[in-house]
């Protein structure tokens, strides 16, 4: 039982190691990057979907990157959100052995064939969660100076400068 434990969590380990270089930022493929509809000549629905590697920060941050990019892109200034959300998607998914025959009967984890003595080591069986972030806002673009102390509104050059160095975009 044990043994197979062990094997899962280096696995997971791996993948994980694998994945340690970040999300990458890309037009939406596969379920995962951003996406973007112009909803009037200067309203935007956009969103930012990561993949089980990508934390919720990163996805917010997605978001508000590909806003100012869109605002910069159409010759405006900063930016104003409305209604934004960050939903949560759970999956999970089941490592190791279920249920098999090992003689007259069927064994599954946790029974125990007392009549053939039979206890087999690889019937651990793991379930891991796995978290997706999806990012959705409406943004209004504007001209001129973002105005102090809403919060809502943020200078589209100065959010590329910032967050510019933190993207990794898909190459």
């Amino acid at each position: 039982m044990k043994i197979i434990s062990i094997f899962v969590a280096g696995a997971l380990g791996m993948s994980a190691a694998a994945c340690a270089s970040g999300p990458e930022f890309h037009p939406l493929k596969g379920g995962v990057g951003y996406s973007d509809a112009q909803l009037q000549s200067n309203r935007f629905s956009v969103s930012f979907a990561g993949d089980s590697s990508t934390p919720r920060d990163k996805v917010d941050q997605y978001l508000l990157y590909r806003a100012a990019q869109l605002t910069l892109a159409n010759g405006y200034d900063y930016f104003t959100v409305m209604d934004k959300q960050t939903d949560r998607s759970t999956e999970y998914q089941s490592y190791g052995f279920g249920s098999r025959w090992i003689g007259p009967g069927w064994y599954r984890p946790g029974w125990r064939s007392s009549w053939w003595g039979i206890d087999p080591v690889l019937d651990d069986v793991s379930t891991v969660p796995s978290n997706r972030f999806n990012a959705t806002a409406t943004i209004t673009m504007w001209k001129g100076v973002a105005p102090a102390g809403k919060a809502s509104a943020y200078d589209a050059r100065q959010l590329v400068n910032r967050l510019g160095p933190t993207i990794v975009a898909a190459g």
